[in-house]
């Protein structure tokens, strides 16, 4: 659809560059509008005219011509101008005129007339000693200190009309329905958004990512004791808990934070912290019998067999947990990338399910003998999370239970109200994978 195309901004910060830009945009068919002017011919006229093809700009034009105009403003001492019939002709033909307004109040009264004109404005992103040093670097022809003041009177202006929503730009990035949830807050928590194709498009707030056109980089923690058994926990049902709330989960999970290097060191520090272990890099609470998180690896027993890793394992400390990365049948990393419904209590009447992205690498935990073997140790070890509300309660459970308590549920169709969508399908997909790494720990220590 043709349509006008405004360009506003600072003084020097490339508003010719994006007109030239948009002119290349195939389907959006740009043509340049030529403004009249007052101005004189200066030295980057010509550079200007042969990187866009054209100049914007009808110089040495005369006050009584621009008392024809339908637009003017004045700006650093000189006058603009341009018709309406101007803009109306290159409409009629199909194409979508590109006219440089540098007076927001100029583009103010022009969205009156066409409301549905695409206002952009364009900011430099440097200031200060950086932004004059480009322009001495790049022989600005206009004077430095003016250049300079021309970009602030500029951006005072444009603050001046920003609560008037006349910047389409600026309008869709501060509408949380629209653009502004990716807009982050003060002490919010950032984290990297991926597309469909697991590509890396940005860092945004976690806020933004109940949607199914990003995916969030997270870790799935299973813990076993060495018995074989799997510790779960129920996410904490206070109030101030909106997400899942008091529903089952996996041992532990979270987000890859944008200051790890890995999804390992994620998977330690969330082990660290969800279950609330003493180590002082992590959290506060120390303890000095803590050992490592030790790192053997991929668990791939086609690779290495039983025995190989009991002896690895003779060499642990008595407080060393053991950390693998969960393989598939492939011998290749697991990383479950699916859409998964979270369940949100707005109020206690009004809970709804909402849809997002997650795509998850997932780890396997066997914790030191004597810490979680049996159910008062378990609870001696995680009583800080649970007193500071950060989970309402812990389980161990062999997997062949968690198999029957899932489906004894799902019998009573309330599987929904007492399971994290998470865990309903880990018991699908990877009950079989968690079996067999609950038998090679009874093999290991048994």
């Amino acid at each position: 659809m043709a349509r006008l195309i405004i360009v506003s901004g600072a003084s020097g910060a490339g508003k010719s560059f994006l007109l030239k830009e948009l002119k290349n945009i195939h389907n959006l068919k740009a043509v340049t509008l030529r403004k009249m002017t007052t101005r004189t011919h200066r030295n980057d006229d010509e550079k200007i005219k042969n990187e866009n093809g054209s100049l914007d700009l009808i110089l040495n034009c005369s006050q009584e011509a621009l008392q024809s105009c339908d637009y003017t403003y004045y700006y650093c001492g000189h006058h603009y101008g341009f018709k309406k019939k101007d803009i109306d002709n290159i409409v009629a033909k199909g194409n979508s005129p590109v006219v440089i307004v540098a007076d927001c109040s100029t583009v103010e009264i022009i969205k009156k007339d066409y409301a549905n004109a695409l206002v952009l404005y364009v900011q430099n992103v440097l200031s200060g000693e950086d932004l004059k040093n480009v322009l001495i670097k790049e022989r600005d022809p206009i004077e430095i200190d003016e250049r300079m003041k021309r970009q602030q009177e500029s951006f005072e202006d444009y603050v001046r009309h920003v609560e008037k929503k006349i910047f389409d730009y600026l309008d869709f990035y501060t509408d949380k329905a629209k653009g502004g949830i990716y807009l982050s807050e003060p002490n919010k928590e950032l984290i990297q958004l991926y597309d469909q194709k697991d590509y890396p498009r940005g860092i945004f707030p976690r806020s933004c990512f109940y949607t199914t056109k990003y995916k969030r980089y997270s870790v799935w923690g299973f813990v076993f004791n060495r018995k074989g058994e799997l510790l779960l926990h129920q996410r904490s049902d206070a109030k101030a808990t909106i997400d899942n709330r008091g529903l089952w989960d996996k041992s532990i999970g979270g987000h890859v934070n944008i200051l790890d290097k890995s999804s390992l060191q994620t998977a330690k520090s969330e082990l660290i912290e969800e279950l609330f272990l003493p180590n002082d890099i992590d959290t506060k609470h120390l303890r000095a019998d803590l050992g490592h998180i030790v790192n053997f690896g991929d668990w791939n027993i086609a690779k290495r067999g039983e025995m190989q890793f009991k002896e690895a394992f003779d060499s642990l400390t008595k407080n060393d947990w053991i950390i693998f990365g969960a393989t598939g049948d492939s011998g290749d990393p697991i990383s479950i990338s699916r859409i998964s419904d979270r369940r949100f209590h707005f109020s206690e009447d009004n809970v709804k399910y909402r849809k997002t992205i997650f795509m998850s690498d997932v780890y396997f935990f066997i914790a030191p003998e004597g810490y979680i073997d049996t159910h008062e140790q378990m609870k001696e070890l995680v009583k800080l999370s649970e007193k500071t509300g950060a989970a309402s309660d812990h389980k161990l459970i062999s997997i062949g239970n968690l198999r029957d308590w899932i489906n004894k549920e799902k019998e009573k169709d309330t599987e929904k109200e007492v399971f994290t969508d998470d865990l309903l399908y880990i018991n699908v997909e990877l009950i079989p994978l968690l079996e067999k790494f609950s038998e090679f720990i009874k093999l290991i220590f048994f």
